[in-house]
């Protein structure tokens, strides 16, 4: 969305989108691929028994994160369990 922001802003003043590529504009987009992984994101989570949700808010790095982990532990149960004979 930014480089679009970029490019739109680039033609606009007369450019080109090549201008939009300048070095100064590759350090404000490798920014702000950086912020996105400190961006907080909010949503609902029914704790177990209960009806009642909370708001949960984590950076999008914290939940990429617990997300990983999640799946390796899933992964460490689904390779730890038995299988029956011949099957």
């Amino acid at each position: 969305m930014l480089i679009v922001m970029l490019a739109a802003t680039a033609l606009l003043a007369g450019g080109t989108p090549a201008a939009a590529s300048a070095p100064g504009a590759q350090v404000v987009v490798a920014q702000s691929a950086k912020s996105d992984q400190n961006d907080i994101v909010c949503h609902k989570e029914y704790p177990t028994g209960s009806n009642i949700p909370t708001n949960v808010c984590r950076s999008k790095a914290e939940e990429a994160a617990a997300r990983e982990e999640a799946r390796k532990q899933l992964e460490k149960m689904q390779l730890a369990t038995p299988r029956p004979p011949g099957g």
